[in-house]
């Protein structure tokens, strides 16, 4: 059973908190994760900052600008994640627009998501016809 699977089958209400990550800086982001965990989340949304978050109202538009102003690339999260997960199991889950993952290379992408410890991906823009 995967860590998201057994935040589900304990059949209790849960906590999903959602951070952008690289807003302020990565190391922010981090230690912010860690608090979130410590606090009791169940999961943590973690969004990867884009340039155009058409489907994010203003205080998410915001964060991902700062994001990407402070230098936040998706390698630079994966690394971050990565560092993060030896400190905690809560079940991280990304928030991301389809061409983000499109350009970084929907393999890769998907490979360094399970390197790293990440339990799932929400993707927005891509209609349920085309999940798979």
């Amino acid at each position: 059973m995967n860590r998201l699977e057994q935040v589900f089958a304990e059949k209790k209400k849960i906590f999903i908190s959602f951070i952008t990550a690289g807003d302020q800086s990565l190391e922010m982001t981090k230690k912010l994760i860690l608090t979130i965990a410590k606090a009791g989340a169940s999961i943590v949304e973690i969004g990867i900052p884009f340039s155009d978050p058409i489907a994010e109202g203003k205080v998410i538009q915001r964060a991902n600008i700062r994001a990407l102003f402070a230098g936040t690339t998706t390698d630079k999260i994966f690394d971050m994640l990565k560092e993060t997960r030896r400190d905690t199991d809560v079940p991280f889950v990304f928030l991301t627009y389809a061409n983000p993952i499109y350009v970084y290379g929907c393999e890769k992408f998907f490979a360094r998501c399970k390197d790293v410890g990440v339990d799932g991906v929400i993707i927005p823009d891509t209609p349920f016809e085309e999940r798979e």
